[in-house]
């Protein structure tokens, strides 16, 4: 053990590890910490259930149609431009709320998808969205 004192409860003295918690309290700021964790991936997960679709929203009204191959969205790519007509290669994945255009690389979710097509920053395309789809 060190000299030094447990900077959460003062009263034991820190381990050795070089955490500066005595035994007890390193525990307890560990099980916060999940706690936190598990907090914010439920929050997140609960965003996601309430707006499933957000990426096939925003894409449907700036790409056009959008047609469903085996499980995931295809359309016409908005930064591509093959000799005047506009390419098929750009795929939509609503489960993980990615998009990807395999002519030109251009990829990202929702949000980088206004910032990209509307030229915003990402706070400006979140009131955006938060606008358009009253979230």
């Amino acid at each position: 053990m060190t000299d030094a004192s447990c900077i959460r409860c003062g009263a034991r003295p820190a381990t050795d590890s070089g955490w500066p918690h005595c035994d007890d309290c390193y525990q307890t700021v560990c099980n916060e910490v999940h706690e936190a964790q598990a907090l914010h991936e439920e929050r997140e997960d609960a965003a996601r259930r309430r707006v499933p679709d957000l990426l096939l929203r925003v894409m449907r009204g700036r790409v056009g149609a959008l047609r469903l191959e085996d499980g995931h969205w295809r359309g016409a790519c908005p930064w591509c431009d093959e000799d005047g007509e506009l390419c098929e290669s750009l795929y939509a994945y609503p489960a993980a709320n990615v998009y990807h255009c395999f002519a030109c690389g251009e990829h990202g979710d929702a949000v980088q998808f206004i910032m990209r097509h509307e030229g915003l920053r990402f706070v400006q395309a979140v009131e955006l969205l938060a606008k358009e789809f009253g979230l």
